[in-house]
């Protein structure tokens, strides 16, 4: 989803650069693009790095203690 909606924004600013639009094909939107990208990438490796070995540990957690929970009979 972020290599298309940023493909997606790139192709719009190139656009109106290459059509000489002056405010929207102003440089400085590169670079809040570029920013924007950055930022993205951060949150998605802070996302794999800390979130999901505590979602991981949270849900083997709660298998280990659903192993000692009383079940109906006939269910294993």
């Amino acid at each position: 989803r972020m290599f298309l909606t940023m493909g997606i924004f790139g192709m719009l600013i190139f656009f109106f650069n290459f059509e000489e639009l002056y405010f929207f094909g102003a440089r400085f939107w590169f670079l809040v693009w570029g920013i924007g990208l950055i930022v993205w990438i951060v949150m998605i490796v802070r996302f794999a790095k800390v979130r999901v070995p505590a979602m991981k540990e949270e849900h083997l957690r709660g298998r280990e203690e659903e192993r000692y929970m009383p079940r109906k009979k006939g269910r294993k």
